[in-house]
């Protein structure tokens, strides 16, 4: 799995889970929304779908039998004001314990940048309210690309 940063969304697996739950939000359209939004879907149609399909969602997620899924499940709910359950937050909080993260992780500073996104998103999860978007930081390989060839020296744009 190739990964680019430590945000729950900085690595390959993540995107194909994301891909995965939208997809799924896609199984939903009717046919006169098939219709009507034939090239993309506006935010609010993919908002109602998530609301339509919560249930599966929440099945894949399990299906998966592994913490990214939940993790990234979690980020898919609050980027669309979706509802979480208590019970579902406390399995997403179950699936980002740090203790599971750490000892992955063998370089100090690699260890510290994923402790600091996996924390500031369990405390997204602790205080999420249904309805409301909340938006969790995510780095593009670009933007990883760039910050590390500033650090570096070197300005190639």
């Amino acid at each position: 799995m190739y990964t680019w940063s430590y945000t729950i969304m900085g690595n390959e697996k993540a995107w194909e889970y994301w891909c995965q739950f939208f997809g799924l939000c896609q199984d939903y359209l009717t046919s006169e929304e098939n219709i009507r939004f034939p090239d993309s879907l506006p935010y609010e149609i993919v908002c109602s779908l998530v609301e339509r399909c919560y249930n599966e969602l929440v099945g894949l997620a399990f299906s998966q039998n592994a913490r990214l899924a939940f993790q990234v499940l979690g980020d898919f709910l609050m980027s669309h004001g979706a509802e979480m359950t208590e019970d579902l937050k406390k399995i997403i909080l179950k699936n980002t314990l740090w203790r599971n993260d750490r000892s992955y992780l063998k370089d100090k500073k690699d260890r510290l940048e994923r402790r600091k996104y996996l924390f500031d998103f369990r405390e997204k999860i602790i205080k999420y309210e249904s309805g409301v978007i909340i938006k969790v930081p995510i780095e593009s390989v670009t933007q990883v690309c760039d910050r590390e060839l500033k650090k570096a020296g070197e300005d190639y744009s």
